[in-house]
């Protein structure tokens, strides 16, 4: 199974849901991240302009966290 998911439900916004999984192996690569790794988190990105729109489940601003945005980002095909 893969650790991440994406989802266009056709209304201009893609959502990207990484898992435990993806969370755990991302955090790996920031050693002092207080990323939360027990549950999901989705991001959703316009479609058109590859903005950030939302993000659900546990998480807090900071570098590690943004970096996971625009990892989540590239997984939608959205970074240019």
């Amino acid at each position: 199974m893969r650790d991440y998911r994406v989802t266009d439900p056709g209304t201009g916004f893609v959502r990207v849901r990484l898992y435990p999984a993806h969370l755990r192996a991302f955090k790996a690569t920031w050693p002092c991240s207080r990323l939360p790794v027990s549950r999901p988190l989705t991001f959703t990105f316009h479609r058109a302009t590859g903005d950030l729109t939302d993000i659900e489940g546990p998480y807090h601003d900071g570098p590690d966290m943004a970096a996971l945005a625009q990892e989540a980002q590239a997984l939608a095909g959205l970074r240019r």
